[in-house]
């Protein structure tokens, strides 16, 4: 019997007993009273039960073994109370600097940022599985027939639904995009131009956000969202935003969205209501997807209905977009976001310079293959990746049936493995003064930096739209810079305001990142 079947039990039995005697001997506030003091007891006997389970756990053989704070033997509050202010990836990069590339963060949770270990847990044919967390992160209950890839746990299962994307991701498939993205980017820079002479400023990641929605909407629906062109954000993206805070709220504090979704509140309804909306804007995809199939336009998921021997079906399509919707609509506007704002943080000009240099010997106009031969740019790119990884979060695994050794330590069949990108990134064996901005450390990466360079995840399960990224990053950094050379940031951008809000995607704590014309060193 689990958790929640005992609780129920202790419930059904306490509710039973008390309102069948206050049926008979008391009065209607009698059994009010009652029933409060049901619920009282129900959330002592659940928290003792917890609290059993934390202490058995806490001296488990091999888990006691892992160094950590004391504390996270027993609670995993610590975690949780970094998770919700922001600050999650920055308290684990500093565990692992007290204790070590092995460190319990949780009563059943370790964190791992040792490379031998992050090989064995996400090599192709590993036999660790992703964890229940991802199909969590839905407020409905998926499994791996019913979910997005993003949430498949078997590992064939997901290796025949990544297959599809692949084919649809691929360069020569991405390419036949680029027209359609290049014309939103052209719109997007026009429009921050615009705003640099007439109001003097103009806030990039606005207009990044905007344009990354419509590029998103072209590929995967067929369509773009028109924001650049209104100026407004569509419902689509409201929701999108709110989502990543609900789903934040159900993924550490469950039970406040046991509220949300129980509790008739107006206020509370509409929030449970956007992931409906959701799945509104995955039939318009389906929709598109029938036209595109009859020689129209090309989306995601016609290519991906091309490429397979059988018709992709439908509530297959509906997850997936759903899925590409809450996923991809910010990560590339917040890379370019940080990218803009680390090139002009240099004063010095050491790093704008040579950009803007290589830029001008470019074609106007050059497209994606020549963007990703030129050097510098590309590096310029990486080292965002590399320091403002716009995922930079934990990869939570489960191992195999029997539990798996990853160093010197065994960790049990039951407990969380997690590996984030932020820690390997910034080990200060691997890369020279870890948290300093420098492009030049790509010129000649060794061997060690490429294998410790992971912004799009593990090798078994990363990142699907990786090309569609870099399509729109290297084209929209080209042209702003090609087009407003002499861009600085504005006066208003301090750096704490640039300091990530580190959730299940990072951005400024600002919430803007603004520039302004001047000139350069």
């Amino acid at each position: 019997m689990n958790e929640n079947s005992a609780m129920f039990v202790v419930l059904l039995l306490c509710g039973a007993g008390f309102y069948g005697l206050t049926l008979q001997f008391g009065s209607k506030e009698r059994v009010i009273s009652i029933l409060f003091g049901q619920f009282l007891v129900y959330f002592l006997v659940k928290q003792v039960w917890r609290l059993l389970k934390a202490s058995a756990l806490a001296y488990n053989h091999d888990l006691r073994k892992i160094p950590g704070p004391w504390l996270s033997r027993f609670t995993n509050v610590p975690l949780k109370l970094r998770a919700l202010s922001g600050k999650r990836n920055s308290y684990v990069d500093r565990l692992h600097r007290q204790y070590g590339p092995f460190v319990r963060v949780a009563p059943s949770e370790v964190s791992v940022s040792d490379i031998n270990a992050y090989r064995e847990i996400h090599k192709v044919g590993t036999t660790f599985s992703k964890a229940p967390w991802y199909q969590k992160l839905s407020p409905k209950q998926y499994n791996d027939d019913t979910c997005a890839v993003f949430g498949i746990r078997d590992h064939r299962k997901a290796a025949t639904r990544r297959k599809l994307f692949l084919q649809a991701g691929a360069p020569a498939s991405v390419r036949e995009w680029e027209p359609g993205v290049v014309e939103i980017v052209g719109e997007t820079v026009t429009k921050i131009e615009r705003d640099l002479k007439r109001r003097g400023k103009a806030d990039v990641m606005r207009w990044w956000s905007f344009m990354t929605a419509d590029v998103l909407g072209l590929i995967a629906f067929g369509e773009h969202f028109g924001m650049v062109k209104t100026e407004q954000k569509s419902q689509l993206v409201k929701d999108v935003e709110t989502s990543i805070i609900l789903v934040g709220l159900k993924l550490e504090i469950p039970w406040i969205w046991n509220i949300i979704n129980l509790v008739p509140i107006p206020a509370f309804r509409r929030f449970v209501g956007l992931f409906d909306r959701f799945e509104a804007y995955a039939d318009t995809a389906i929709a598109n997807t029938r036209v595109a199939a009859k020689g129209q336009t090309k989306t995601m998921f016609s290519k991906m209905a091309a490429t397979d021997t059988q018709q992709l079906p439908e509530h297959v399509i509906r997850q997936e977009a759903v899925n590409i919707i809450i996923a991809g609509t910010d990560t590339t506007a917040m890379t370019l976001t940080y990218l803009v704002y680390a090139v002009l943080a240099d004063e010095t000009g050491k790093i704008r310079q040579p950009l803007l240099t290589e830029l001008d010997a470019a074609s106007d106009h050059a497209p994606w293959y020549e963007l990703e031969q030129l050097p510098y740019l590309n590096c310029v790119v990486d080292e965002t990746l590399r320091l403002y990884s716009p995922i930079g979060g934990s990869l939570p695994r489960v191992p195999p049936a029997g539990g798996a050794t990853l160093g010197q330590y065994h960790i049990p069949a039951d407990t969380i493995v997690m590996t984030q990108s932020s820690s390997f990134h910034t080990d200060p064996n691997v890369f020279k003064d870890p948290y300093v901005f420098n492009p030049r450390r790509w010129e000649s990466p060794t061997a060690e930096m490429k294998e410790y360079f992971m912004p799009f995840g593990g090798s078994a399960r990363s990142c699907l739209g990786m090309n569609i990224a870099r399509l729109e990053i290297l084209h929209a950094v080209a042209l702003l810079f090609k087009r407003c050379p002499n861009i600085r940031l504005a006066p208003s951008m301090e750096e704490d305001s640039m300091k990530p809000l580190e959730f299940f995607v990072s951005s400024p704590r600002g919430g803007k990142c603004e520039i302004v014309l001047g000139n350069h060193a």
